[in-house]
């Protein structure tokens, strides 16, 4: 399984989360569109591709809990307005990350390219929110065809 650490959403997620607790100042409103900017350059990727829908709505719900509910949590509770102090924590928080991954020995290519990988192909490397998601969809999935049965 991809380590959580290498993802760099999930750091931006966690700085969301602490945020929202009033435990820093730095607003990651522009970390967040700056995430949102490579959802729409996977997108492309998944469409020229031609990976299936499942992959892509799953994909897209997955995205909007990690970056378009923090932005609607950050718009509706104050504004988006980002100053030179959150772009300067964002830059610094991205080369904290990239330090990260030079220690454990990879890269942001590498771990893209896997992360794309276990999450189109590889079922066994899942992350651990694709597989919630899936193990969520499969469930509904079954109680709508068991309720569809039994009024057959």
């Amino acid at each position: 399984m991809l380590r959580t650490d290498y993802i760099f959403s999930i750091w931006i997620f966690i700085w969301f989360i602490v945020y929202a607790l009033n435990l820093t100042k730095y607003n990651p409103t522009f970390a967040l569109l700056f995430a949102v900017f490579f959802i729409n350059i996977s997108m492309i990727y998944f469409i020229r591709n031609k990976i299936d829908n499942y992959h892509i709505y799953r994909f897209i719900i997955i995205c909007a809990i990690e970056k378009f509910l923090p932005l609607a949590y950050i718009y509706y509770t104050e504004d988006l307005n980002v100053d030179i102090d959150d772009v300067v924590f964002t830059v610094l928080l991205f080369i904290a990350y990239n330090i990260n991954l030079l220690i454990n020995d990879t890269d942001l290519y590498r771990v893209y390219k896997q992360y794309i990988n276990s999450y189109l192909y590889d079922d066994e490397n899942k992350m651990y929110y694709t597989q919630l998601y899936d193990e969520t969809y499969k469930y509904f999935y079954n109680i709508k065809n068991t309720h569809q049965t039994s009024f057959n």
